[in-house]
């Protein structure tokens, strides 16, 4: 699994709303987007905002970098943002209380890791620990 986390510092408090429209915008291509676990976007101060996502592999994420939703929004963000920066991390794990963020598709099948039980890990992964 990767997680990918991006943050937009606005130059004024009210592009908050047409950035938010932007990610509005996208919502049905990322309903519709094979791999997606889960995202969301997060608010953290009235000029500072970040989307997050769960994805499968890496080949997911990038085929939804390329929908013309997406490539609008980012070249629209970027005219609105003071700066913008994207983090990427690969999941070895995740904590047992993920699956109550709930959505679709669901989880994929996660066990209890065999000597940590509170982080679940991909079953697939089982045997390599």
């Amino acid at each position: 699994m990767l997680c990918v986390t991006t943050r937009f510092h606005l130059r004024h408090f009210w592009q908050l709303i047409p950035v938010y429209f932007l990610y509005r915008s996208m919502l049905s291509d990322l309903k519709a987007t094979p791999g997606l676990i889960r995202y969301t976007f997060l608010l953290e101060s009235p000029r500072v905002c970040y989307t997050f996502s769960v994805w499968e592999t890496q080949q997911d994420l990038e085929k939804f970098s390329n929908v013309a939703h997406h490539i609008h929004a980012v070249r629209r963000a970027k005219k609105l943002c003071q700066g913008i920066w994207s983090a990427y991390w690969h999941l070895d794990a995740i904590s047992k209380y993920a699956d109550m963020w709930s959505g679709f598709p669901a989880w994929p099948t996660l066990i209890a890791h065999p000597s940590i039980p509170f982080r679940l890990v991909p079953a697939a992964d089982r045997e390599v620990l």
